[in-house]
């Protein structure tokens, strides 16, 4: 229950203050204490639910793009430069019919829709900061002007399956490779086929890549009809390319499969297998961002989850997927690479716990010379 529900924490959001405030004179029923409207709102932003937001102050609006298209910022607000000026005239009762003024004294802010959660999270933030700075101005409550342009990624009203669906793809890859191999060796040792395995000269390293070998194509064939009921019968969104989903997937379902061996080597039973497997698996599915941001996990977890393998292929398949990222972006790269080192370990892992049974060679001697 801790990891769902939060509210995120530490989410960047670029700006851009053009703002050259307002010198002129005031009118009489005004008393301003600032004449700077721009730094005005970016400080009643940054006080509005501290530790919500980190702002990131940018020069021009290219720059803030940039950041966001980047994935450094999910999102950006820019400042028009006559902010002060008609943000001050707006608000009297004469002018609250003045088209020019009342757009002049708005905020245009462009978002990354990609994470349902996180945008809705940013605009409370920025509405109720800039209700704030009104208020404080002119004691007086007013609704927030927040133009809000064409999203940079995903689409104007995101649907919550659309955040959803990436994790659920990776949960399902990674729990199901797991339970392809959480049994594979309890059997073979219990019926003594292991035992002839080892007789035979085998060593750890090759029962390891014979029971690979033996399920990849069952993992292989199981991902495949996944991605087909996702994508062409439930027609998820899917910006990029398909292919840098299926070479992640296939990585994690292995990732996965080393999961599953290093379980069956370590367990005593199926029972006891899979046990250890819903033990592995329902921790992941709560801790790696599938159900609910990362940003809004308990600092402990989010430590926890961002060393996890699932993690960094839920958010891949999330850029991929609604972003239109590909193999080139940096954090597709990252989810590779922190995926294929989890194999790596988590195989290397299995081939030190797998070893023959005490006095397996001299029983199957006793066996053959009766």
């Amino acid at each position: 229950c801790i990891c769902v529900g939060g509210d995120p924490r530490g989410l960047h959001m670029a700006y851009v203050n053009d703002d050259v405030g307002y010198w002129g004179p005031l009118p009489s029923e005004i008393n301003l204490q600032t004449r700077e409207f721009g730094k005005t709102l970016v400080q009643a932003i940054a006080d509005n639910k501290p530790g919500t937001l980190t702002l990131i102050h940018c020069e021009t609006a290219k720059e803030a793009r940039s950041k966001v298209e980047e994935g450094l910022a999910w999102g950006y607000f820019y400042i028009p430069t006559n902010f002060s000026t008609d943000g001050l005239l707006r608000y009297l009762p004469q002018n609250i019919n003045n088209t020019q003024l009342q757009e002049g004294g708005s905020v245009d802010v462009y978002m990354d829709m990609s994470n349902q959660q996180n945008a809705q999270a940013i605009l409370a933030v920025l509405s109720n900061g800039f209700s704030d700075f009104v208020g404080d101005l002119f004691d007086t409550p007013v609704h927030s002007p927040l133009n809000i342009g064409k999203p940079i990624y995903g689409p104007d009203n995101p649907k919550f399956i659309e955040f959803l669906a990436p994790g659920l793809l990776s949960l399902l890859v990674f729990g199901q490779s797991i339970f392809l191999t959480a049994v594979a060796l309890v059997n073979e040792r219990n019926d003594g086929t292991l035992d002839r395995i080892w007789v035979m000269g085998a060593n750890s390293v090759d029962i390891v890549l014979g029971v690979i070998f033996s399920q990849v194509l069952v993992m292989v064939m199981q991902l495949t009809l996944l991605l087909i009921v996702a994508f062409f019968i439930f027609e998820l969104p899917l910006e990029g390319f398909l292919g840098t989903v299926y070479a992640l997937g296939i990585l994690l379902g292995l990732t996965g499969m080393s999961v599953g061996i290093l379980l069956s080597a370590t367990a005593s039973s199926e029972f006891q297998a899979l046990q250890l497997s819903f033990a592995t698996y329902f921790p992941v599915m709560s801790t790696s961002g599938i159900l609910w941001p990362l940003e809004a996990l308990p600092w402990p977890m989010t430590w926890a989850a961002r060393i996890l393998p699932v993690s960094y292929v839920a958010e891949a398949f999330r850029s991929i997927m609604i972003r239109g990222w590909g193999i080139f972006h940096t954090d597709v790269q990252l989810a590779f690479g922190v995926t294929f080192v989890w194999v790596v370990i988590l195989l290397s892992a299995a081939v030190l716990t797998i070893r023959p049974r005490e006095n397996t060679h001299g029983s199957m001697l006793k066996l053959c010379v009766k």
